[in-house]
This record gives structure tokens, C-alpha cells and sequence, in this order.
């Protein structure tokens, strides 16, 4: 209501171009799973705090997310990764810095996903309290994001992707690209383990890279993605998407 009250109404959800010829497409029911997980897939932001996540549902997240399905070796010193999302030039520079809260088996802190090895490396071992403050922070005060039970935060590896793109000045742009992918996989994972996701761009970059000790220039925060068991587990997202669609606004 401020928003409308300050800007008046927005722009309308549809663009359509005035005066073009229309073609209507056959109306289609996609079968199988993927395509339940595509319509179920929604953005969790409350979680219960009572249910811990198990460390086999992380292992999964992590791995089928950031983790090697495949190599392939190109020569003596370049060799391909394959994952389950795209990376411009295949370089693959983002890495996962998993903040766990509330993780069976998995004492609360701060870690680094070892991709090679598939594991945690402890970076830092935190209070519960302390964690939910740091998650709260991290995304510049959206404090329901603090009841997940895992936060991940994104970092791009500027050296890696600019080895090869030095001289591309959309090289930036694939890399944010990068983590984007990276989030919608990780969405879809979580669907269907049956867990609310979220990712978010809202956060105090400098705060992350400070506590993580990140190399400046080398290294820094794009995004934070996470998830738990939503608060209602019958709407994950928290919402009801089961209005009709409307003309125009």
C-alpha cells in the first residue's frame, strides 16, 4: 500500500506488444516428477525451530548442488567438472560456506563445502543464538531467514573466472549467473526432500567476507540460499498462489 501510495500502481505483470500477430500455443500438461517439483517449488520464509535437518538431506543438498558428477580432462593442466547446473566456460567458480543451525550429527558453525572431497571444512564452531544473530545480520535484518536450519552463503571466486574471461566485460554478469543456477537447483532439491528454500541477494557483503576471511579482490559474497521444515508444511512457501491469473495487473 505505501509502495502504490508513493509510485502509484506497477507496471503490469504482462508485456505485450500492441499491433503484433498472435499465435496461441496448444495448452500443455507436463508429466513426472520434474515437472511437480517445477509448480511446488515456491520461496519459504518462516521454518520450525523444533526439527532438526538430518545430515543425510544435507549431504544431498550439498552434493547434488555444488557437487562433481563427472570430469573430464582436456589436457595436462585443464581438466572439466560436470555439475548438476551450468557455469559459464564450465569454470564453476562459486563456493558454498554452509552456516548449520540446527543439522543431526553436525555441531553448529560455520564450514566450507569441500567439493573434491565431499565434506565440511569447520571454519568457525558457533552458539545456535549466535548463529541465528549472524544469519539475521548476514541478510541485512531479514530476521525470519535466522529460523532456517541451514543458511549458505555464495562466494564467487574472481580469479578463477577471470583466468579465462580477463578481458570480457560481461564476465561479472555469467558469474552472477552462475550463483542463479546454483539457487533454482538448490530449490528444487529441497522441494523434494520436502523442505522450504530461499535465497536471497540482500546481504552485508562486507560483514560475510570479514568473518569468513575472504581474500580481498580474490573472493567475495554474492548471495545466501537456504533451507528447513516450513512452518506450514501443507504451503511451504507460506502462501496461497491459488487465486486466478489476472488480465492485466
Amino acid at each position: 500500500e505505501q509502495l502504490v501510495e508513493a509510485h502509484g500502481p506497477p507496471p503490469s505483470h504482462f508485456h505485450q506488444l500492441e499491433g503484433s500477430k498472435f499465435t496461441a500455443l496448444p495448452k500443455t500438461q507436463g508429466q513426472g516428477r520434474l515437472f511437480e517439483l517445477l509448480l511446488a517449488r515456491q520461496t519459504a520464509r518462516t521454518f520450525r525451530t523444533d526439527r532438526p535437518l538430518s545430515m543425510e538431506n544435507l549431504s544431498t543438498l550439498l552434493g547434488y548442488t555444488f557437487g562433481v558428477q563427472g570430469a573430464m580432462r582436456v589436457t595436462d593442466y585443464y581438466v572439466l567438472l560436470k555439475k548438476t547446473s551450468p557455469s559459464g566456460g564450465a569454470l564453476h567458480p562459486v563456493e558454498a560456506y554452509p552456516l548449520i543451525l540446527d543439522v543431526e550429527g553436525i555441531t553448529p558453525g560455520f564450514y566450507h563445502y569441500n567439493v573434491r572431497d565431499h565434506g565440511l571444512d569447520l571454519i568457525r564452531e558457533v552458539a545456535v543464538d549466535e548463529g541465528r544473530e549472524l544469519a539475521r545480520q548476514f541478510t541485512a535484518g531479514h530476521y525470519y531467514f535466522a529460523s532456517a536450519n541451514v543458511l549458505i552463503v555464495l562466494t564467487a571466486r574472481f580469479d578463477r573466472k577471470f583466468w579465462k574471461y580477463r578481458n570480457d566485460s560481461k564476465a561479472l554478469r555469467i558469474l552472477e549467473l552462475d550463483a542463479a543456477h546454483l539457487g533454482q537447483t538448490f530449490y528444487l532439491i529441497g522441494t523434494e526432500l520436502g523442505l522450504g528454500t530461499f535465497t536471497t541477494g540482500a546481504i552485508i557483503d562486507e560483514s560475510i567476507e570479514k568473518l569468513l576471511g575472504l581474500p580481498l579482490f580474490l573472493e567475495g559474497a554474492i548471495s545466501v540460499i537456504g533451507c528447513g521444515y516450513p512452518v506450514d508444511e501443507n504451503c511451504p512457501g507460506g502462501a496461497d498462489f491459488s487465486a486466478p491469473i489476472p488480465d492485466q495487473s
